[in-house]
């Protein structure tokens, strides 16, 4: 039986794989039927663990991945390489591996000996410590030459380059926000103050990573989950044994889930799980200590170990965080397969980042100039991670219409909403031009003789627009021709105005988009696109400074050089438009870019319960989880 439900990918054929993996425990095994019970462990990436009488097996949903072939090359190279002070191994034996089947496609597996314990948990007592700093001196001390040019990252990276790397991660997670309507704020100023403060020190360090180090099996993603404190017989009599070879204790801890592993420097490895563990000072002492005496006594010591750790450690403070931030831009684009549902894997992994952010406040406080610790809570204040309200609303259709004072960016504001929504999107504007090129293409240049008949014509010519990030915000296609530089030509810009101010052609205009569009997703922005809208439509209104308009528009009209003839033609414009009903609701840009707009009306299309905070707090708590 599976006692727990199968998870998103391949849910559909979650019975056969288990199945499938039963199967492949007994024949790892070489013993009899099992009992056919499964038990699924927490994925990790896309990785999927399941525990089958005695033995783990675990299976990669992405095909593609290469974390299983890593795994199999570290669990091969682990199986001889045993510490003198006891018989016990690193890592569990590897029983078989291959690729499984599963809806025409071939996801890599591989079965390992369940070690028979549970994974250590934080806080770690001072034995917990002590036998973790022995199991990864086992590791990092293990003679895997083989290895060499069979792992990735074969040169381990110098401070400056880690912190490189770390800069470049740091950017595009600003840049991303930014792109999502989130603009600067304190967590971002924070962040940019600790990489300059730690700027200084990895320079001052550099020269520690300059000469050439030892390669070592790194485990890659070290944490307290991949360390296995054994419970079984056979650990408990080897401990009686050991102590007395040479006082060595024995190691009682195995290393499990090696699919991130590398060749590398043993000190960003330890670095990073001293952070992932939580250590208190006491304990990381004691936890180098012991790593240290592992490595003398393995024969592998390392006498600029110390200096070299933590230096690591201070730019991983920062680091950590920051890979787990370019990790949700990845998440939300897609970039990054997922096996959970992504909302859920955004909102953990967005817990887990703010937890580490506070770390990183906290343990560069004396480089940020900070007097006194900060907790969690105050970094969520500080302002939130991406904007993921679009990913809430997925596969919820909308009919949305946005009208709004002249030159405040409503082309733009629509064109982003239906992209994020994925939705289909009109400028009215841009329809009134289609129809006067239509217009003048299939009745000679003479009016048309009936709104109905050239609404129709239009659209029977295959008129479509796709929303677009650069100017004018869109391309229009009629006949699958790309006619958005002639809507904007000629006189189909005046006569389109006069098109679109008949009411007939409105009427027209409503019924077609219905009858085309009513049981899709649709965006339509501009004069009148709440009258071409069904009863029930989102309604949105924008507004924006009259300073912002008048620049905008001279930006625009380069004719208009005088700010009295821009509020002269501005004053004209806004006359024309409609007063927005009470249904709608107004939006003021107050010099806000488009995508701000943009995550306040994805804000107001949120269901009750996801707006805790109001659209005020966009761009400083999370408003997804308390």
């Amino acid at each position: 039986m599976l006692r727990r439900p199968p998870r998103r990918i391949g849910d559909e054929h979650a019975r056969r794989v288990i199945e499938t993996l039963v199967v492949v425990a007994e024949r790892a095994r070489s013993a009899t039927r099992a009992d056919g019970e499964v038990v699924e462990l927490a994925p990790v990436g896309t990785i999927r663990s399941f525990a089958v009488g005695g033995v783990v097996v675990r299976i990669d949903e992405e095909p593609a991945g290469s974390g299983i072939a890593s795994e199999v090359l570290a669990l091969s190279a682990l199986a001889d390489a045993r510490a003198p002070s006891s018989h016990e191994p690193l890592a569990p034996a590897l029983l078989g591996h291959g690729v499984m089947p599963v809806d025409g496609r071939a996801h890599p597996w591989l079965a390992h000996e369940a070690a028979r314990g549970a994974p250590l948990t934080a806080p770690l007592s001072s034995a917990g410590a002590i036998e973790l700093g022995r199991a990864f001196a086992g590791l990092h001390g293990a003679r895997v030459f083989d290895l060499l040019s069979r792992l990735p990252n074969e040169r381990p990276l110098t401070l400056f380059e880690s912190f490189r790397r770390t800069t470049e991660q740091l950017r595009s997670w600003m840049l991303f926000r930014e792109a999502d309507g989130l603009g600067q704020d304190l967590l971002t100023l924070t962040l940019s103050d600790l990489q300059r403060a730690l700027r200084q020190l990895a320079l001052a360090s550099d020269h520690l990573f300059l000469t050439a180090r030892r390669r070592t099996l790194c485990h890659g993603a070290p944490s307290l989950a991949c360390a296995i404190a054994r419970d079984d017989d056979d650990a408990r009599s080897s401990e009686g044994s050991a102590r007395s070879d040479e006082g060595a204790a024995p190691r009682a801890v195995q290393l499990v889930r090696f699919d991130q592993c590398y060749r590398g420097d043993a000190a960003e490895d330890l670095a990073g799980l001293s952070i992932a563990a939580r250590l208190s000072d006491d304990d990381e002492e004691l936890l180098l200590e012991s790593y240290l005496d592992g490595l003398a006594a393995l024969g592998r010591s390392d006498p600029r170990f110390v200096p070299r750790y933590f230096a690591r450690r201070a730019l991983a403070l920062l680091a950590v965080p920051i890979a787990r931030l370019a990790l949700l831009a990845r998440l939300k684009n897609g970039e990054a397969p997922l096996v959970d549902d992504p909302i859920e894997a955004l909102e953990r992994e967005t817990r887990a980042a703010y937890e580490e952010l506070a770390r990183a406040m906290n343990g560069l406080r004396d480089l940020g100039g900070r007097a006194r610790p900060v907790a969690v809570v105050e970094v969520m204040a500080m302002g939130r991670l991406v904007a993921y309200e679009e990913m809430l609303l997925s596969g919820t259709l909308f009919h949305v219409a946005i009208t709004g004072l002249a030159y405040t960016g409503k082309t733009e504001v629509g064109s982003l909403l239906a992209h994020r929504l994925t939705h289909v999107f009109f400028s009215t504007t841009a329809i009134g031009r289609a129809l006067a090129l239509v217009e003048r293409r299939a009745f000679d240049g003479k009016p048309a003789p009936d709104a109905r008949r050239l609404v129709a014509e239009l659209f029977d010519a295959g008129f479509a627009m796709r929303a677009s990030d650069a100017p004018p915000y869109y391309r229009a296609l009629i006949l699958g021709d790309d006619v958005t530089d002639a809507l904007h030509a000629g006189t189909d810009p005046l006569r389109g105005a006069e098109l679109l101010a008949d009411a007939g052609v409105r009427g027209a205009l409503a019924a077609e988009l219905q009858r085309r569009f009513d049981a899709l997703g649709l965006v339509v922005e501009g004069p009148h696109a709440h009258e071409l809208m069904r009863r029930d439509a989102r309604r949105f209104h924008l507004v924006d400074d009259r300073d912002v308009r008048r620049a905008r528009l001279m930006s625009h009209r380069p004719e208009i050089a005088d700010e009295d003839d821009a509020d002269a033609a501005l004053d004209l414009l806004d006359a024309a438009i409609e007063a927005p009903g009470s249904e709608a609701t107004t939006i003021h840009l107050a010099s806000r870019p488009a995508p701000a707009a943009t995550l306040e009306v994805l804000w107001h299309l949120l269901p009750a319960e996801r707006r805790r905070h109001g659209p005020a707090d966009l761009s400083g708590r999370a408003p997804l989880f308390p």
